[in-house]
């Protein structure tokens, strides 16, 4: 049986999951390494998906 969320649900699970991924990814590289900034983008462009479709006061709730 599958479980099925709603859009928000499924993007909010994607930018905390990034967000996780980022802070251990951080403590692990420098800042301005590959790795880093490769996951940096990938939450900034996640970020922006949510504020395209939710607009910019739940943008600011991260």
């Amino acid at each position: 049986m599958k479980n099925y969320k709603s859009k928000e649900e499924l993007l909010l699970k994607k930018i905390e999951d990034t967000r996780q991924k980022m802070l251990k990814t951080s403590t692990l590289y420098p800042l301005h390494s590959y790795e880093v900034v490769t996951i940096s983008v990938e939450l900034d462009n996640l970020l922006n998906e949510w504020e395209s479709l939710y607009g910019k006061i739940e943008k600011q709730k991260f």
